[in-house]
């Protein structure tokens, strides 16, 4: 196992790489006390520390789900990627703020239930707005974290983050062992530098034919799909609410022709009834 630390003193003006013709000192740059929004970050040892990317599967009567955790090499905690803890907060909000908010002010302004003869409709979105919640809680805890993290590091100076990076307990190290030592280090850094990286310590790198996808969830490369997904779900949902409305207007036009024809019968009842009487 090769394993070097890839910090040690040198000037560092940010937590990138730059792509060019770069020295075996490159890594100098490498600072993981530097906020990165799209690399993952740990809580508890607040840094961008190396990771053990773990992805599971389990089916049960309900069908399969599916889970990933990016763990701290350090502590072995759950990691976040403020980048796609922020791109889920965002979404999951406007979610909330559809079905408590502008869900039911619709119906009240344009009495969606009752044209489309749904009763409890509207109680439904509400339900599923308050348990969403519950995650979107969650999500800003941790991204309250980060956001407290690195509003603190960015106010001091570029020396500093250098000695707390050197004084810190984890120390980022070259590991061929580490299968994931290449996506940790593709946060900071181009594939020509990390090709460097790898040349300097005598391997051979090239990049992978298949990337691997992080984030099954959420793939950044998707981002139209998804957009086409979103705008296809809410024409679907109009479409039904507008060709309803029609067949809602004659139902309830049926329902109180009959209810007035009923009422005539009871008045023409009543009036022979009293004719008889007399």
């Amino acid at each position: 196992m090769v394993q070097e630390d890839l910090y040690s003193e040198g000037d560092i003006s940010d937590g990138n790489v730059p792509g060019g013709n770069v020295n075996t000192s490159m890594l100098d740059k490498v600072n993981h006390c530097v906020p990165n929004e799209g690399a993952y970050w740990c809580s508890r040892c607040e840094c961008h520390s190396q990771f053990r990317y773990s992805i599971r599967s389990s089916s049960n009567s309900q069908g399969t789900s599916t889970s990933e955790k990016y763990a701290c090499l350090e502590c072995d905690y759950a990691m976040i990627s403020p980048e796609v803890v922020k791109w889920w907060l965002n979404r999951v909000f406007a979610f909330v703020f559809v079905a408590v908010v502008l869900f039911p002010l619709l119906d009240a302004l344009l009495h969606i239930e009752e044209r489309i003869q749904s009763e409890g409709m509207v109680l439904c979105f509400i339900a599923l707005g308050v348990l969403s919640c519950i995650p979107m809680f969650l999500l800003r805890r941790g991204l309250t974290k980060w956001r407290a993290w690195a509003a603190n590091q960015r106010q001091k100076s570029q020396g500093e983050l250098a000695r707390e990076a050197e004084a810190h307990p984890h120390q980022p190290v070259y590991d061929r062992s580490n299968d994931d030592f290449d996506d940790w280090a593709s946060q900071f850094m181009d594939p020509e530098a990390l090709q460097q990286l790898h040349a300097k310590h005598g391997h051979d790198w090239s990049l992978p034919e298949e990337v691997k996808k992080s984030h099954w969830y959420y793939d950044p490369d998707l981002k139209y799909e998804y957009i086409t997904l979103y705008v296809v779900t809410v024409a679907g949902i109009i479409a039904f609410s507008i060709a309803n409305w029609p067949a809602g207007d004659e139902k309830n036009d049926r329902q109180l022709e009959e209810e007035h024809h009923r009422q005539l019968e009871e008045e023409r009842a009543h009036e022979e009834r009293a004719y008889n009487e007399e």
